[in-house]
C-alpha cells in the first residue's frame, strides 16, 4: 500500500448549494488556500456548513467530499427543496379532515414559503403538508 501525502489546497468547486451563500463557503475555506489539506480542519469546514443550514431551519448537508487532482476540493451539497404546499383543515376535537372556512388560495397568499424554495422545518402549523425533495441537477 502507497501512502500518499494530501495535496495542497488550490481552489473548490462546490455543486448544490443553490441556498447557501458563496460567500458563507469562500469564508470557511480562505485559511486554507496554498496549504496542505488537513483533514480534521476540512471536517469542521463541514461541520459548519451543516450547521448553517440548521441554525435557519433548512435540509440541507455536505453529501459528499472528494479531493481532485490539482489540490482542489471539490463538495457535493444535497439541498431539499418545496415541491408542492397542500392546506389542509382538521377537526379540533377529532383532529380528522374537515372543510375550513377560509379559502386555501388565501392561506398560500400569505405563506412565505414558496414552491421550488429552500426546504425548511418551520412551516406554519396550519400548513400540515409540504412535500420536499433533495434537488438534482442532471
Amino acid at each position: 500500500m502507497i501512502v500518499e501525502p494530501n495535496q495542497e489546497f488550490q481552489g473548490l468547486v462546490c455543486e448544490g448549494a443553490n441556498v447557501l451563500p458563496a460567500k458563507f463557503i469562500e469564508d470557511s475555506f480562505r485559511d486554507g488556500y496554498g496549504k496542505v489539506v488537513n483533514i480534521r480542519r476540512l471536517d469542521e469546514v463541514i461541520d459548519s456548513i451543516n450547521g448553517w443550514y440548521m441554525e435557519r431551519g433548512l435540509f440541507g448537508l455536505v453529501s459528499g467530499v472528494e479531493i481532485l487532482s490539482g489540490g482542489i476540493i471539490r463538495l457535493q451539497v444535497s439541498e431539499a427543496e418545496v415541491n408542492n404546499i397542500s392546506i389542509r383543515f382538521l377537526d379540533r376535537k377529532t383532529g380528522e379532515p374537515t372543510v375550513g372556512k377560509t379559502k386555501p388560495e388565501t392561506i398560500l397568499r400569505q405563506l412565505t414559503t414558496k414552491k421550488g424554495q429552500g426546504c425548511s422545518c418551520g412551516a406554519p402549523l396550519w400548513c400540515l403538508s409540504m412535500e420536499c425533495f433533495p434537488t438534482k441537477k442532471p
